[in-house]
């Protein structure tokens, strides 16, 4: 009996393994078949979001948008260092809204306005009001802050660049703008054929052009395909015509220069009132305690030539009787006529006025 009943063991264990296994593959299947449920569920779910969302909710601005800042001040205008040390790097996408509301490499800082090192004013100082912020704002990267708020009877304005780093008034306009009088000329637009004469001038006012603004790439960029071509070929002629549409969009702010008043009877720009220094350390370390006729007095001592009411944008934006001789101090025809055309003082009245306005089209090709 011993004998038969070891001799029955092997079946029974045979038979609890398969049956081990079938409840293992069963459950195996069950698992599968759980995981397969929870993905589609999980992708269903994502794509039900994704259409509510898209279709349904309103869309979000991008983050470039909401994170603009209103006013630069100089935390912001110091960003690049704090930048480069977390190994990250700025937007520097050359559209409408990010050269005239936030700091890119479009913006150049000018340490020898009196406007700015004094304390009192942000370097894009207009903050108060959001319809004309960026208007005016843009005109603060090219313009130094007494154009339009300093008092003068001249009639045009005497006016010249000045160096951001020397502050000593230059004699030629930047290269920017002379290599774009060079691309919108007749000469050039009617040219079938360039010399090399034309390609070493243009090369060179393009790399100039990039110095000035601090080793912009794209500028340099178009030097060097601009040099490395042949003069006589179809590929130069082309690149002549996408260098012209380029440049259009480094007009605000890379000069490496920036336009002043001349003072009276000198070459010599102005970039600061004088003999104000107690009037400015009293009215930052008081202002919180000041009353307001306290505040006026110690204002006009800081601002004794303050322009009031300052320029309205369409003084100067006209083509005729405009206070700004543009030609004098180095504008190309082509920028005149865009910068001085009905468009841009259309867009200058709406917003005054709170109307709906569009951007002129500077972008395009100067007509």
């Amino acid at each position: 009996m011993s004998h038969d009943a070891g001799s029955n063991n092997p079946g029974k264990t045979g038979g609890a393994l398969a049956l081990a296994g079938r409840l293992l593959w069963g459950l195996g299947k069950r698992c599968y078949a759980l995981l397969l449920i929870t993905i589609i569920l999980g992708l269903s779910g994502q794509a039900c979001y994704y259409l509510i969302s898209s279709l349904m909710l309103p869309a979000r601005p991008p983050a470039r948008i909401t994170d603009v800042p209103t006013r630069l001040s100089e935390s912001v205008l110091l960003r690049p260092e704090t930048a480069a040390a977390a190994g990250t790097t700025a937007a520097n996408r050359r559209s409408p809204l990010s050269h005239y509301h936030r700091l890119d490499e479009g913006f150049q800082s000018d340490r020898l306005n009196g406007c700015t090192i004094s304390q009192c004013h942000d370097p894009l100082p207009h903050g108060k009001n959001k319809a004309d912020r960026a208007f005016l704002n843009m005109h603060a990267t090219s313009l130094h802050c007494g154009v339009c708020h300093v008092r003068t009877d001249q009639k045009p304005l005497a006016l010249a660049w000045y160096d951001l780093k020397s502050g000593k008034t230059l004699t030629e306009a930047p290269s920017l703008l002379r290599a774009f009088e060079w691309l919108t000329s007749p000469a050039t637009r009617g040219a079938t054929n360039f010399t090399v004469q034309d390609q070493a001038g243009i090369v060179r006012l393009l790399r100039a052009a990039s110095t000035e603004a601090h080793g912009e790439t794209e500028l340099s960029a178009l030097a060097e395909h601009l040099a490395a071509v042949r003069v006589t070929s179809d590929e130069f002629r082309r690149l002549v015509k996408v260098t012209r549409d380029a440049v259009q969009g480094h007009f605000r702010g890379e000069y490496g220069a920036k336009l002043a008043l001349l003072e009276a009877g000198a070459r010599k720009p102005f970039l600061r009132n004088t003999g104000n220094e107690s009037a400015v350390r009293d009215f930052l370390s008081q202002r919180n305690a000041l009353g307001e006729e306290q505040k006026k007095q110690l204002l006009q001592q800081i601002h004794p030539q303050r322009r009031n009411p300052t320029l309205h944008c369409t003084d100067c934006h006209r083509a005729q009787g405009s206070l700004v001789d543009f030609a004098s101090i180095g504008y190309p025809p082509a920028r005149i006529q865009a910068i001085s055309s009905p468009q841009v003082t259309s867009a200058i009245d709406h917003i005054v006025e709170g109307k709906e306005f569009h951007l002129p089209e500077f972008l395009g090709n100067p007509k």
